[in-house]
């Protein structure tokens, strides 16, 4: 440690100007107006109930507000908030005081002397004239801002895996509500052919045959029902549900509404432009190169000492108080380390690996974006494709066939066969259709998760 003293004749000490200069650098620390750190845990309290009806918009307020993993990404936030807090600030005063007395034979008085040290700690010159503090400033909102993009990122894709299992619950409601349908038509087929049965017009092999396809029926309807409760149990946990699942339905409309607007004139590489300039994850991780080239100047600049300021006074009196052995002194103090064997060239190092590190992660997801993007829209064109044959001809012609073939069973001009076989194509084609509708939704939701944007009907 190298030190400077330089002492004065027998004046005030100079402590005002001392205060008046770290008072001066402590007032440029409002000017960041950090936001302050929450400390309870507002947000955290599982929901009891949900609404007897639930809507997706309502589904996804409740998400955003009480779903655990979003409550994580926020405090992944506010430890960042923190770090820049504790970057920001400027190194607390050291202030010593010291008190002696001096021995001497029995018949001379013991001299007192008194010493006081007030030292800033390399805080002056590290605000005004290295800028080591700008720089930790720097990094740490580089940090901050990155970790607000994470947390964008992060409701990105939670928000898309929520509306995926909205999707499938409103599937399994479907599902279940078209296979209720399913075993009404097959009990009312079954009472016709008892009917026909007593009259002699069937045998005991069609009431047979069709009981079995009631039986099927009915078991689909208890499985569609179960997926249907289970899928509501996903979303109630997702909603923040402990405990027992309460009882509520949701609203089917989804499947009703047209689809997004911006899907139809749209192409591939218009979604490539817009996912590289808005994916929130793309911008958290050039906001990381960002701090990584910060963090590289900072390391540079540590090289540079730590120059600590500080002022002392100190005096020693003896018997006669006109007289003092030691003089009042006001001594100045500079202190430093010198860099003379280790300039941080392993924190270089590291932080210039650093750096590679996080340009390397930037064109792997960049990368990613391409991949992503066309994986989401090729999905969605083949489901809308499908739903699209299957609304304009498919399912209408196969509804027309079953319900033809029932009539020309009931006059005898079709065998019991001919009208299993046509139910059953019946069947597969509804189902196919809600699988379809299903795969068209979650197709979108997963482009949105993509591209970084909520797509608008």
């Amino acid at each position: 440690m190298a030190r400077v003293l330089l002492s004065a004749g027998p004046v005030r000490p100079p402590l005002a100007l001392l205060a008046i200069t770290l008072s001066a650098a402590l007032a440029r620390a409002d000017d960041l107006h950090l936001p302050v750190a929450a400390s309870d845990t507002e947000g955290m309290q599982a929901y009891e109930s949900l609404p007897g009806k639930l809507t997706l918009d309502a589904a996804l307020k409740i998400y955003r507000e009480r779903g655990y993993d979003l409550l994580l990404a926020d405090s992944a936030v506010l430890n960042a908030i923190g770090g820049l807090q504790s970057a920001a600030q400027f190194a607390n005063p050291g202030v010593s005081f010291s008190y002696g007395r001096s021995f001497g034979p029995a018949a001379a008085p013991a001299p007192d002397s008194y010493s006081g040290d007030v030292n800033d700690n390399a805080a002056i010159l590290d605000t005004l004239v290295v800028g080591k503090r700008r720089l930790r400033v720097e990094v740490a909102q580089a940090q901050l801002d990155s970790q607000k993009m994470s947390r964008v990122d992060a409701e990105r894709n939670l928000i898309s895996a929520f509306k995926q299992q909205w999707v499938a619950c409103i599937a399994a409601k479907r599902q279940l509500e078209e296979n209720g349908k399913i075993l009404k038509s097959q009990q009312d087929t079954l009472d016709l052919i008892k009917t026909r049965y007593k009259a002699g017009a069937a045998s005991e092999v069609d009431t047979s045959s069709q009981e079995t396809a009631t039986y099927e029926a009915a078991q689909q309807v208890a499985v569609a029902h179960q997926a249907y409760e289970q899928a509501k149990e996903g979303l109630a946990f997702l909603l923040g549900v402990r405990g027992k699942t309460p009882q509520f339905e949701v609203d089917p409309g989804l499947f009703g509404e047209a689809l997004p607007s911006q899907t139809q004139d749209a192409t591939v590489e218009s979604f490539h432009d817009f996912a590289y300039g808005h994916r929130p994850d793309v911008i958290a991780q050039r906001l990381q190169v960002t701090e990584a080239q910060a963090n590289i100047r900072l390391t540079r600049r540590q090289i540079v000492p730590d120059i600590s300021l500080g002022v002392g006074y100190a005096q020693q009196v003896g018997p006669d108080p006109d007289e003092a052995i030691t003089p009042p002194t006001v001594s100045v103090n500079v202190g430093f380390t010198l860099p003379l064997f280790y300039q941080m060239q392993g924190e270089l190092t590291m932080a210039q690996s650093n750096l590679r590190t996080q340009q390397i992660m930037l064109a792997k997801l960049e990368a990613q974006v391409l991949s992503d993007v066309d994986s989401a829209w090729s999905a969605f064109r083949a489901a809308r494709e499908r739903r699209y044959r299957l609304e304009h001809g498919y399912l209408e012609q196969s509804k027309l066939a079953a319900d033809l073939t029932k009539i020309q069973y009931e006059k005898g001009a079709a065998s019991l066969v001919d009208y299993l076989v046509a139910e059953r194509n019946y069947i597969a084609t509804v189902q196919e259709y809600v699988q379809s509708m299903n795969d068209v939704w979650t197709a979108i939701f997963q482009l949105e998760q993509a591209l970084g944007k909520e797509l608008k009907s």
